[in-house]
């Protein structure tokens, strides 16, 4: 808020804050996510096909994946290529979650759905362009191409772009925007 994070309350403003926020949140927000998946996977009948622990799971786990898509979406895209693994991982896991949950809160789970869709529409053309040439670091050991990383999860990632764009009057319609974005996604992939 501008009334409290003002240099006369002591905060300090630096250029460098969203880069910073970035690399400490990020890493929590994962962690969150994975001690959640862990904790619900040790209870008894705690396996991932149980309905029950599947609904504990999306509830424990849609804000910290809400906060991925949001920064995500809002970070210099070259702090977020620094993590795009993990970054389209956690943006593909909150497309399915609010493709396959939306019943229970249809609010959440369409804001969950246009934040990591936007973020997605917004980092596309940095990932494929990742590694098209050799002054983005293509040619590093162990880096991964935008086209070798899209192709990782090229099944997934169709799947839950056309479940977005789809118009289905038996479920909660996505935003409009929303469609635009995941068809905009789609036609990108398309060669």
């Amino acid at each position: 808020s501008a009334r409290v994070l003002t240099k006369k309350s002591g905060a300090t403003v630096r250029r460098l804050y969203k880069q910073r926020f970035f690399g400490a949140v990020f890493p929590a927000l994962c962690g969150s996510i994975e001690e959640s998946t862990k904790s619900l996977a040790a209870l008894p009948g705690g396996s991932s096909e149980s309905d029950e622990v599947a609904t504990l799971l999306i509830h424990a786990t849609r804000a910290p994946l809400l906060a991925i898509a949001a920064m995500a979406y809002g970070v210099p895209t070259a702090v977020a290529l620094s993590r795009i693994e993990d970054l389209l991982l956690l943006l593909l896991r909150g497309l399915g979650y609010a493709a396959e949950h939306e019943v229970g809160d249809v609010a959440a789970s369409r804001m969950l759905r246009a934040s990591a869709l936007a973020a997605l529409h917004r980092l596309y053309p940095a990932i494929v362009s990742l590694g098209a040439d050799s002054s983005s670091g293509g040619g590093e050991e162990g880096s991964v191409t935008g086209t070798q990383l899209f192709a990782r999860h090229a099944t997934t990632l169709v799947t839950l772009l056309l479940d977005s764009a789809r118009v289905d009057s038996a479920r909660s319609q996505p935003h409009a925007a929303a469609r635009m974005m995941a068809l905009t996604c789609l036609s990108w992939l398309a060669p």
